[in-house]
């Protein structure tokens, strides 16, 4: 059994290749991916190209190549006349190549890409990115049903209090459920490009004068085998890459993470699939929820943790790269759409939002104490040892470092201060180990 995107592109190679019959089902549709198509032995293809498998001109030999290549000399000009890149959205969305967002289940990549798609539709800055000029928007949402975007941007309206008139005729949305887009699929064990619905992406984009395609989630674009390299770069540079270029518009995928045990945050090298994905792509930024230990240091509720995350950029070959996550929360938007039988609809909305420095709420007077504490003992830098400089701190500042808030409270202000100057590191002969370890000591003084 094969999928029907699947089907109906085999179909489309064998039209291409003048056959009679194309290859029919054989039992009810199914999206899930059921291995290569096969076309008959003497169908003359080669590798994933439609296009190549109608060639019939003989190959040209190199010196006959030679005379249609010939490479370009290049010239030097002004750097202050070439164009300057055309950056849509905070760096991200970059006109004419493509961008991709990793992030694992259920985090919020949906509706982070559906709040970007409004603040660009309606030139607002909601995130704290600004928009130079309303912009057009095609969102595509290959799994949910358009229920489901319509539930998210409703949301939207209502916590942004966005006016119809902001967004109407520039936000395009559609479901993959209503609209397939499969841009490549295995036929003959080979990667095949479908160029007919490249095309007509491309040719969709331009009659709605489209500035960005946002693909909502990249594996639902394609029916290749996730781990293949070598096709998953075929299907970029002849598909994606190309639609970005030739619409001239900035695409988005929003792709998923491989499961990773929970060892940690997750890079955008964690990407699900193959890595020629990642190859491709110009920008490339990956989502984390907040970790534990950040949940004690901003005071955030262990209940409360899901709803925090921030996004990081871990490739920005066309801007610099800036070392801070941007943090962001989830506000719970109460629809008012519950019926007699049926509650109202809850749904989240990402909102931006600050992780609280460790030194907020500490005045000058309390970094004195703290300097008093440490110049009148001995404190270790080893959070494991007895004589811990996090317990001075607590000390000094009522800080119970008896449970872990507390404890990651007096490191996180250790860490300030160590960065600051105003303690540092200093190494020290310890008389009862008999040994030189680090201990904590009054740097600049207050």
């Amino acid at each position: 059994m094969v999928s029907p995107a699947n089907l109906a592109m085999a179909r489309r190679v064998f039209a291409d290749l003048g056959y009679t019959s194309a290859p029919q089902d054989d039992g009810p549709p199914d999206d899930g991916y059921e291995g290569p198509i096969e076309l008959p032995e003497s169908a003359d293809t080669e590798p994933h190209d439609v296009s190549l498998a109608t060639e019939t001109s003989p190959r040209k030999t190199s010196e006959e190549k030679s005379k249609t290549l010939h490479p370009t000399a290049f010239r030097l000009r002004d750097p202050a006349t070439i164009p300057p890149r055309d950056s849509l959205y905070g760096n991200h969305y970059m006109r004419g190549y493509v961008s991709g967002t990793v992030a694992p289940g259920g985090l919020g990549k949906s509706s982070l890409a559906l709040l970007e798609a409004t603040a660009m539709c309606s030139a607002r800055s909601l995130l704290g990115y600004p928009v130079r000029q309303p912009l057009r928007v095609w969102y595509w949402g290959g799994e949910d049903p358009v229920e489901e975007t319509e539930r998210r941007l409703g949301a939207i309206r209502l916590h942004y209090d966005i006016r119809d008139e902001e967004i109407d005729g520039r936000l395009f949305c559609d479901s993959g459920r209503d609209m397939s887009i499969r841009i490549a699929a295995m036929v003959r064990q080979q990667a095949v490009v479908d160029d007919k619905l490249v095309d007509e992406i491309i040719a969709a984009l331009k009659s709605v004068d489209a500035d960005v395609m946002i693909v909502d989630p990249f594996v639902a674009s394609h029916g290749l085998p996730e781990n293949d390299n070598t096709a998953t770069d075929w299907m970029m540079k002849r598909g994606w890459v190309r639609i970005a270029a030739e619409a001239n518009v900035a695409v988005d995928l929003v792709h998923h993470v491989r499961k990773n045990g929970g060892q940690g945050d997750t890079t955008v090298e964690d990407a699900r699939g193959a890595s020629a994905t990642l190859a491709a792509l110009r920008s490339a930024r990956v989502l984390n929820i907040m970790s534990p230990e950040d949940a004690r240091t901003a005071a955030v509720p262990a209940d409360e943790r899901w709803r925090h995350f921030n996004v990081q950029v871990g490739k920005a070959n066309m801007s610099p790269r800036t070392g801070k996550p941007k943090w962001y929360r989830l506000a719970s938007v109460s629809l008012g759409n519950g019926t007699e039988t049926r509650p109202e609809d809850y749904v989240g909305v990402v909102t931006a939002w600050t992780m609280p420095g460790a030194l907020d709420d500490v005045q000058v007077g309390d970094l004195v104490k703290v300097q008093e504490s440490i110049r009148d003992g001995a404190w270790g830098s080893s959070r494991q040892a007895g004589d811990w400089a996090g317990y001075a701190i607590g000390q000094a500042l009522d800080i119970n470092t008896g449970t872990d808030d507390g404890k990651a409270k007096v490191n996180s202000m250790l860490s300030a201060w160590l960065k600051s100057g105003a303690l540092r590191e200093e190494s020290r002969h310890d008389h009862k180990k008999g040994r030189a370890r680090p201990f904590i000591v009054v740097g600049v003084q207050s």
